[in-house]
């Protein structure tokens, strides 16, 4: 009978070379033979069986590993290298065909570009333009290329004293209070490069999307005159887009590169796409005037803020016909929990200081 001597503790097993598998990668080269040893001499050797797993059974199931990763490499450099020549080869064609650069998008920082016969997905990086302005809560710096002044509700129909907020017996000196400060700050802010949105409301006339409460507080009485109805002074259904009482004042002027938003409830990013404009635009920060304060205004910051975007509150270039102790609630929470209270006062202070520097 033949006996085995089991391998001391320090004998070495060898595994097998590691060479390259049918259809493996090049890169895949006989190595140097590896050793296994026991890092423990007190510890049991192996007997024969193990030895016969250890340099059969795992060194096949590591030549497998190492073949399916050898291949997947040798893939991927022959994918480069394809790739590769067929950029080179239409680079040289490209530079052939010149044109006209067009560029497609929304806004210089969010548009597509196509020139040589290249459509280029790459945006150019944004430059800030920083500003740096006094807050009820402190210093705030605002990128004024990123920032939006919205403008609520500054239209006729609030404004004006034969709109359908004066017949209704509205304060006009409270909706109108906010128009001299918006006169001063508007050139100085468009000259800055900052930009305008104009949010007003302006329903159907038809009337199809607005739900009973909002047709409810709009008339409140079988005798009241409702949204998209005809006052005694009659200037056209009220709120309607493309009527009069729709129109912003003619104290404040519409520029070419403002943005006219309307509106069909009290926040103005319900049922509307002025949330789309404003990301398409690239725009993170919005500063807020108008009127009214508690309603419009209120409401339209507060959806902004919950959206994501950094809300300053212009408290004297907004106004309302409610008591006053209604605005001071709604400084204390915007400042709470929305955002910041400043003045345009401050903010154009810092417009005229900025464009002496310059």
């Amino acid at each position: 009978m033949r006996t085995s001597t089991a391998p001391s503790s320090t004998a070495a097993v060898q595994q097998p070379a590691r060479g390259r598998c049918k259809g493996g990668a090049p890169g895949a080269a006989t190595a140097p033979p590896q050793t296994w040893r026991r890092t423990n001499p007190a510890a049991k050797a192996p007997t024969p069986a193990r030895k016969r797993f250890a340099g059969g059974q795992m060194a096949s199931l590591r030549q497998h590993i190492r073949c399916r990763i050898g291949n997947a490499t040798h893939a991927k450099k022959r994918h480069l290298i394809v790739t590769h020549g067929m950029c080179a080869a239409s680079s040289a064609s490209m530079k052939k065909t010149p044109g006209t650069p067009v560029a497609y998008g929304p806004h210089p920082d969010n548009a597509w570009h196509q020139h040589y016969g290249v459509t280029s997905l790459l945006r150019p990086a944004h430059t800030p333009t920083p500003l740096l302005f006094t807050s009820d809560q402190g210093n705030l710096e605002l990128d004024i290329g990123a920032s939006a002044l919205v403008v609520v509700d500054m239209q006729n129909d609030f404004c004006h004293p034969e709109g359908w907020f004066a017949q209704k017996g509205a304060s006009m000196q409270a909706t109108r209070r906010p128009i001299p400060r918006l006169r001063r700050l508007l050139p100085a802010w468009r000259a800055a490069g900052g930009r305008v949105i104009w949010l007003n409301w302006g329903i159907r006339a038809d009337r199809l999307n607005l739900p009973p409460v909002v047709h409810f507080v709009g008339k409140r009485s079988a005798s009241g005159v409702g949204y998209g109805e005809h006052s005694p002074i009659d200037h056209g259904p009220a709120l309607v887009q493309g009527t009069w009482g729709a129109q912003v004042v003619s104290e404040l002027k519409i520029e070419t590169a403002d943005i006219q938003v309307y509106k069909h409830r009290l926040s103005g990013f319900w049922d509307n796409e002025l949330d789309s404009i404003l990301r398409a635009q690239g725009i993170t920060s919005l500063l807020f005037a108008g009127i009214n304060t508690d309603r419009c205004v209120f409401s339209s910051l507060q959806d902004a803020a919950f959206l994501g975007y950094d809300c300053v509150l212009l408290r004297d270039a907004c106004s309302t016909p409610s008591p006053a102790y209604v605005s001071r609630a709604i400084h204390f929470l915007v400042a709470q929990c929305h955002g910041f209270v400043a003045t345009a006062a401050a903010l154009n202070t810092a417009l005229t200081s900025m464009q002496q520097e310059s």
